[in-house]
């Protein structure tokens, strides 16, 4: 099966935070109210991430998940 193609990475373009975590969020919280470099990078990070996926680029790579998935499928058989 192809590899998805949309790629976030932690510290570098988003912060994962566990969901029931509540200090885990408070940490995170902490650290882009204390850190302004910190925050910025995130920002600045995430911002280039997310002008990678348009609509076009998002249907495009799903064709091509199908496409390859339908074709493995085809030659199993």
């Amino acid at each position: 099966m192809m590899k998805l193609l949309l790629t976030i990475h932690h510290e570098l373009d988003r912060i994962f935070i566990p969901p029931p975590d509540s200090q885990a969020i408070d940490q995170a919280l902490e650290r882009l109210i204390t850190h302004r470099s910190y925050l910025e990078k995130l920002r600045r990070n995430a911002y280039a991430t997310a002008k990678k996926y348009s609509w076009q680029r998002i249907a495009r790579d799903n064709l091509t998940l199908y496409e390859a998935d339908l074709s493995h499928k085809r030659g199993t058989k």
